[in-house]
């Protein structure tokens, strides 16, 4: 099962070790810098940064932000998950921002030795002007996707996403933001009726009895698909719920959005490729 790691972050704060008595501080001892249309994260000597928590996105403001693909992981750790050991950077390109970007940066460290202990992922914000970030050139940038299915077992195709804006919201019916998220969703697809704009959920239940059961409480005004094996949720690197992933109509990865209450900025994204913001690939 997925989680949220911005709610069990209330549980352990940015600084604070599971290891009591730890030295390493995950929001002091992480560097992070912007230069040449990327950010760097820098780990300190002894530790590592995992590479399934590593994102960049679009904390507030205007426009639409891609995160391009991360290098490959010169390292793995005792679980076989790959790591970076020092500094790690992820190139970034937007377009229709403000002259000042605000970014979200999200990793989890860990240290290393007999002593080592293991961080929740965090979050720091960093301010950067415009001009350190390259523009998004134009061009369709896709993927192939893994299938999908409805809860009746249905194949659901994404390639119908394609030709127009897409917002795409994964969620779980036992995750209360999840639950809230929807609704929501339903009221962004309202605000854009006259024009056309594709929404789609993407539940993550291991219990399709109990999204069923939400569903028909709740029905949204949108289709819902099953990602019953998880193999669309990790493709994407999909680790907090509920994420809302805006596409443009290639089926572009735009913007992304974690966790609830994020409905003002999603609608910003969504007018920005609306108002004819041309995507492509970093």
């Amino acid at each position: 099962m997925l989680y949220s790691s911005r709610s069990l972050c209330l549980l352990l704060m940015p600084g604070f070790s599971l290891l009591a008595g730890a030295a390493f501080d995950p929001a002091r001892d992480v560097r992070i810098s912007c230069s040449r249309g990327a950010v760097t994260l820098t780990a300190p000597a002894g530790t590592h940064l995992k590479r399934r928590f590593l994102a960049v996105t679009l904390a507030s403001g205007p426009g639409a932000l891609r995160m391009g693909a991360l290098p490959p992981a010169p390292d793995r750790d005792e679980g076989d998950e790959p790591i970076y050991r020092g500094p790690v950077t992820i190139p970034l390109a937007g377009q229709g921002l403000a002259d000042e970007v605000e970014l979200e940066i999200r990793y989890q460290p860990a240290t290393e030795g007999p002593a080592g202990a293991c961080y929740l992922p965090a979050y720091r914000k960093l301010k950067v002007p415009r001009g350190d970030l390259a523009a998004l050139p134009a061009g369709p940038h896709t993927q192939t996707l893994p299938a999908l299915a409805d809860f009746q077992g249905r194949p659901f195709p994404l390639d119908g996403l394609r030709g127009s804006v897409a917002v795409v919201a994964f969620w779980d019916a036992t995750c209360a933001p999840s639950r809230r998220a929807l609704p929501a969703l339903d009221r962004l697809s309202a605000s854009f009726r006259d024009r056309p704009l594709r929404v789609l959920g993407v539940a993550l239940d291991d219990d399709p009895q109990a999204a069923a059961r939400f569903l028909h409480d709740t029905p949204p005004g949108f289709p819902i698909a099953w990602d019953r094996h998880k193999a669309l949720s990790r493709r994407l690197g999909i680790v907090t719920l509920p994420t809302t992933l805006i596409l443009d109509a290639d089926g572009a990865e735009v913007a992304r959005f974690e966790g609830g209450g994020r409905i003002p900025p999603e609608e910003a994204a969504v007018a920005a490729l609306r108002a004819g913001l041309n995507a492509g690939t970093v």
